[in-house]
């Protein structure tokens, strides 16, 4: 049996994606592996791709249904760190301008409420793929329905939220200036890959079908050419930028929603750790 076209991609991505995790670990040794840290989700999406892969090239072995669904599933949530890798980036770049304008301009409610649609989106399309895996691996359950529109509505959010921020691209430090012109070019990338996962659920048919059925053409085009551009775009900036210090990383980046610890230490401080010159508190946020 000849070498398919889908397993030629699973060894370029894993060529891809093997240096890639390196360069994420790296990038999040430098930059610190909080989650609200773009690198982290570059890294999660290097694994996810190894793993898919992986998958697909055991199918070569071992035809099964399971390692299709799993192939299937991390192609689609693929998409979440993708976008809260974007997030991320996003989110040093609001804590600037909200401490170089003195005044709130991006809230910590808007990221936390555009991560959890991500977060509902990744569930329901994982629902949904397992919900259909017994029937027919062709049809599509309303929980993936859910999951799409759930992911569009969070590219929106990420949109809105750059789209919010470019007036204030002034107050930003000349060296992380360079944030705003990558996120611009990274949209459009992530724009596609949502479009074909987007068609892939709501089509699924012809060349949307992604069960290895598909047109390989089509998701090389629509989806790993824009992953592969979107992750050597956020390492370049990994590499480019300063690593923040406690003084320079605002509530956003901090995350002082998800840590207790951070909560009692706020408790006890009254508030915020900023500078003098940037000093915002906790009821601003």
């Amino acid at each position: 049996m000849g070498i398919s076209f889908n397993t030629i991609i699973s060894i370029v991505e894993l060529a891809v994606y093997i240096p890639a995790i390196v360069l994420s670990f790296l990038a999040c040794k430098k930059h610190g592996f909080s989650r609200s840290s773009g690198w982290y989700f570059t890294l999660t999406l290097s694994l996810f791709r190894i793993v898919g892969s992986g998958c697909q090239l055991a199918t070569l072995a071992n035809n099964s249904t399971g390692l299709i669904i799993a192939a299937t599933i991390l192609d689609h949530i693929g998409l979440t760190p993708l976008l809260m890798a974007t997030l991320g980036m996003m989110s040093r770049q609001a804590d600037f301008v909200n401490m170089s304008t003195g005044s709130v301009k991006i809230s910590i409610r808007l990221f936390r409420l555009v991560q959890l649609v991500m977060l509902v989106a990744s569930i329901c399309v994982i629902i949904g793929i397992e919900s259909t895996s017994q029937d027919s691996l062709t049809s599509v359950s309303p929980w993936t329905y859910a999951g799409a529109v759930a992911y569009i509505a969070a590219y929106v959010a990420v949109v809105f939220i750059y789209a919010k921020m470019l007036p204030y691209s002034d107050a930003l430090p000349q060296d992380e200036k360079i944030l705003i012109p990558a996120i611009g070019v990274a949209l459009p990338f992530v724009l596609v890959r949502l479009a074909y996962s987007v068609l892939s659920i709501f089509v699924h048919s012809g060349v949307f079908l992604r069960t290895n059925s598909g047109s390989t053409l089509v998701h090389v085009c629509m989806a790993v050419i824009e992953e592969f551009v979107v992750v050597v775009i956020y390492l370049g900036l990994a590499f480019r930028l300063h690593p923040l210090d406690q003084f320079e990383q605002g509530p956003i980046q901090q995350r002082p929603w998800k840590a207790r610890q951070g909560r009692r230490a706020r408790r006890r401080r009254g508030g915020y750790e900023y500078d003098n010159a940037h000093n915002l508190g906790p009821q601003q946020y």
